[in-house]
């Protein structure tokens, strides 16, 4: 079976925004508007991380923290959540609007937690965005849309 992209749909959404709420709870009450800047996401990713508030055995809460993660990466890229379903399953996914290119950020920090290897979040974001930019710059390019 072959990738699916469609919209997000209802059910998806309202268990993306679970998930958001999750981490926005971490922040004080008058500070919860802050949340919607993609550098305090980062800053409340940075502070659970650094201070092991989320270990490998809490897989909602990373994968809570993944999809924050993702939305930071959509603010700063312009980029639009949308599910991928294929033989394993469906999951959300963010995606350059218009292409196939596609990031999984629900995992990005579980699988790093869970190997051990989570190191500062934002070189981690930092990697992702170039990594997102450089398919992008691919996808153009076998298309002949670079530059456009």
């Amino acid at each position: 079976m072959t990738q699916q992209i469609a919209p997000l749909s209802a059910e998806t959404s309202q268990y993306l925004d679970s998930m958001r709420g999750w981490i926005a709870g971490h922040l004080p009450e008058e500070s919860r508007a802050e949340f919607a800047s993609s550098g305090v996401k980062l800053q409340v990713l940075a502070a659970m991380l650094n201070n092991g508030w989320v270990g490998p055995e809490n897989t909602w809460e990373l994968h809570a923290m993944g999809a924050v993660f993702g939305d930071a990466l959509a603010q700063e890229l312009e980029l639009e959540w949308v599910q991928v379903s294929d033989e394993y399953g469906t999951d959300p996914a963010v995606r350059v609007p218009g292409s196939t290119v596609l990031s999984f950020p629900l995992t990005i920090i579980a699988k790093r937690v869970e190997q051990q290897s989570m190191g500062d979040v934002y070189e981690l974001f930092g990697a992702a965005m170039q990594g997102i930019l450089d398919a992008a710059h691919r996808a153009d390019a076998d298309t002949g849309q670079a530059g456009q």
